[in-house]
């Protein structure tokens, strides 16, 4: 009876999301006390934050998704472990071969390099580095090779052949972007170098022209916000948009990004200042902007932590 339940609560979850755009992102109830805190679970909601609908197993952590063009899903669960499952959250498996302390997949373009999952392990540590698999478990390789004093954070695939990703460096406390050719040994190449701002949460739009990112500002600065720009070659940017997020929204602790399918909006996840509290993490809500930085829209509204949004087909 259970069975037939869930699959019949999915198929009317499939029905309402189908043909729209929609938003997979990571919720977590945290309504009363530490000890009654739900489990990180993958949720989905329509662009205009209605239908908020649970694709997780409630019994276990399932968290921080991405979603590929075909609508797989690609996530984190328990110990840090890689699993995919369907757009309507059946199908779930482990990727086989796939190592547990992963980090942050993202899926690579899928063109003619196939379809890859890109990911950091061991996270979250030093020398961390960049791998990537396939989703049959298939091809398991280390793609970077951060330093003894640097980690490697969070990639995603530029094209075919490169990868954008953060580095770490514990020697400055400072994170900065990088692309690196993904098929040799060729050295990386730096894209951001700010001393006095970090730069992280990296994501490329579907057409591979734009780069959107995290700017957070050093002891000298006064606030944080997201850059918009130009992919000008392989290996250089042009910054075309500086985003600073209007209240409640708060610049200074943004968790995720990412493009809406047509790329003409980004979906941004950061706490929100009139939810009740101090904890962070319980004022994450899911906000959506143009990538001019106006019309914003606040599409998740609890006491609640929504982060990690990603745009589905």
């Amino acid at each position: 009876m259970k069975t037939r339940k869930m699959v019949l609560m999915l198929s009317i979850a499939f029905a309402l999301f189908s043909g729209c755009q929609t938003i997979v992102y990571t919720h977590r109830d945290m309504s009363g006390p530490e000890a009654t805190w739900g489990k990180p679970q993958i949720y989905i909601m329509r662009h205009n934050g209605t239908h908020q609908t649970n694709l997780s197993n409630r019994n276990r952590d399932e968290y921080s998704p991405d979603v590929r063009h075909d609508g797989k899903i690609v996530f984190l669960a328990g110990a840090r472990q890689i699993y995919v499952m369907d757009i309507d959250g059946g199908n779930v498996a482990p990727v086989p071969n796939g190592p547990t302390d992963a980090g942050y997949p993202r899926w690579s373009r899928g063109q003619a390099g196939g379809d890859f999952i890109l990911f950091s392990h061991p996270f979250p540590q030093l020398q961390s580095a960049i791998y990537r698999i396939a989703s049959d478990g298939s091809g398991l390789t280390r793609i970077t090779n951060p330093a003894p004093t640097q980690m490697d954070e969070l990639a995603d695939s530029i094209d075919d052949k490169h990868i954008v990703f953060v580095r770490y460096d514990s020697q400055n406390n400072n994170r900065d972007l990088y692309v690196k050719y993904i098929w040799d040994d060729r050295p990386e190449v730096r894209l951001t170098n700010t001393p006095d701002w970090g730069e992280t949460a990296p994501v490329v739009s579907h057409d591979g022209k734009l780069l959107a990112y995290r700017v957070y500002p050093g002891l000298n600065q006064p606030n944080g916000e997201v850059h918009v720009a130009r992919f000008t070659s392989e290996t250089s940017i042009t910054v075309l948009h500086t985003i600073t997020l209007q209240p409640p929204a708060d610049n200074l602790n943004i968790s995720g990004i990412d493009f809406s399918k047509d790329d003409t909006m980004l979906f941004i996840s950061a706490p929100a200042s009139d939810v009740p509290g101090t904890l962070i993490n319980r004022k994450e809500e899911v906000f959506k902007v143009r990538l001019d930085g106006t019309h914003q829209v606040r599409l998740t509204n609890n006491s609640d932590q929504d982060h990690y949004p990603s745009a589905a087909p």
